[in-house]
């Protein structure tokens, strides 16, 4: 039987990954070790290990067996926003401090949108101040996974003209104010 298994491949944790790049042959029985995997006798099947894992698929026709492997490294990564709500309201004008915090420690974070964005020199915390509502995404980067967090910046404001109608009135008992 001829096999072809993915290249060693890294990914994010809870992510999914497809194993094989076989053409199926219909009198080839395939296993996949350890059988954790969506269908452990298919050619192609899909894995989402919560570990770094090697598989080993295994090919047999008749007599002839063949095997192969794929390893799988799991990117140990975390991101966390502070606050940590999915909306954060905001004045217009008023800016809001958002830190992210990757683990591991040294891990880049990117942003975007970059619209009403200051962002520090190491990433890790930005002055949210759009105009308008506006979504924002970290992303937290190490080999082979993007762990990407979202939060939508809500912008509240008051009128330009906010005043109170009428002006200090002075009327007599019973009277109308118009």
């Amino acid at each position: 039987p001829v096999i072809a298994v993915q290249t060693d491949t890294a990914i994010c944790k809870e992510q999914e990954v497809l194993l094989g790049a076989t053409e199926p042959q219909s009198d080839v029985i395939y296993t996949w070790l350890p059988p954790t995997v969506s269908n452990p006798q298919a050619a192609n099947p899909i894995a989402k290990p919560t570990q770094t894992t090697t598989y080993t698929l295994t090919a047999t026709n008749g007599v002839c067996t063949v095997t192969d492997q794929v390893l799988v490294t799991v990117a140990q990564v975390d991101l966390t926003l502070t606050p940590g709500t999915d909306t954060v309201r905001l004045c217009k004008g008023s800016p809001v401090e958002i830190t992210a915090v990757a683990t591991p420690a040294n891990t880049p974070i990117s942003w975007l949108s970059i619209v009403g964005l200051q962002i520090s020199p190491d990433g890790k915390t930005v002055l949210v101040n759009p105009e308008v509502s506006t979504q924002y995404t970290a992303t937290a980067t190490v080999p082979g996974c993007a762990l990407h967090k979202t939060f939508w910046a809500q912008v509240d404001s008051l009128p330009n003209d906010l005043r109170i109608l009428p002006m200090d009135t002075t009327i007599c008992q019973g009277g109308r104010v118009t």
